[in-house]
């Protein structure tokens, strides 16, 4: 720094005397000098771009907020159904609501090789408790000709005769279950046979929806 200071005098003295200046002046010229280098200095300062600076804030990743929030499947309806008889699985199985027996009973393994599947309607829908019952070929001949097997009778060509089918071959009915069954035959006890299938609706609880259920699968 002394040298530095030294040489900027020396400067300043030669140009003085070339200039025709005494040394009276030689105190400002130095003085214009240093002002001169120091505005120099600032301006440089001032405008050379300084460095980036790592900045603390750090960039929010708005991916998730963006993200559309994952809806929750939504439930689907289901019946369940009891799949009996000449099936190779028998059981209790839990179906997507309108489901119909054919569904069923492939629920179940499918039907045996001596299963009358002619005797029940495969395309009838599901009702939420039935059971569906698969007769097997000596079923089938001898509740025919007896009229027995779930109230099935030769006249029906299957169906369940509901003059005379007992509690179980009642509940084989889609929608019918214990309770309904027993109100079925305490009423034909009560006040005579069901002339028609109709008549069937003059039992507690078998209302219009439910007798369209069940008129594909009774007879009188």
């Amino acid at each position: 720094m002394a040298q530095a200071k030294m040489k900027l005098s020396s400067h300043i003295s030669e140009l003085c005397a070339r200039i025709g200046l005494g040394t009276t002046y030689r105190p400002l010229i130095v003085a214009i000098c240093v002002l001169c280098l120091i505005l120099c200095g600032v301006a440089l300062w001032r405008f050379i771009p300084s460095s980036p600076q790592t900045s603390d804030v750090y960039e929010l990743d708005h991916s998730a907020a963006t993200k559309p929030a994952t809806s929750q499947e939504e439930e689907v309806a289901t019946v369940v159904v009891d799949v009996t008889g000449a099936v190779c699985n028998p059981n209790i199985y839990e179906l997507h609501e309108g489901a119909r027996v054919f569904d069923a009973i492939a629920a179940a393994g499918g039907a045996r090789s001596d299963a009358v599947t002619s005797a029940i309607n495969l395309a009838r829908l599901l009702s939420d408790g039935e059971q569906i019952y698969v007769p097997s070929q000596e079923e089938f001949v001898n509740g025919a000709s007896l009229g027995v097997m779930g109230g099935m009778s030769s006249e029906g060509g299957g169906l369940v005769n509901i003059n005379t089918a007992d509690a179980s071959g009642l509940e084989t009915l889609p929608g019918i279950g214990e309770a309904t069954a027993k109100k079925i035959i305490a009423d034909r006890e009560a006040n005579g046979p069901f002339a028609s299938v109709e008549d069937i609706q003059r039992v507690t609880g078998i209302g219009e929806k439910k007798f369209e259920q069940i008129e594909g699968s009774i007879c009188v």
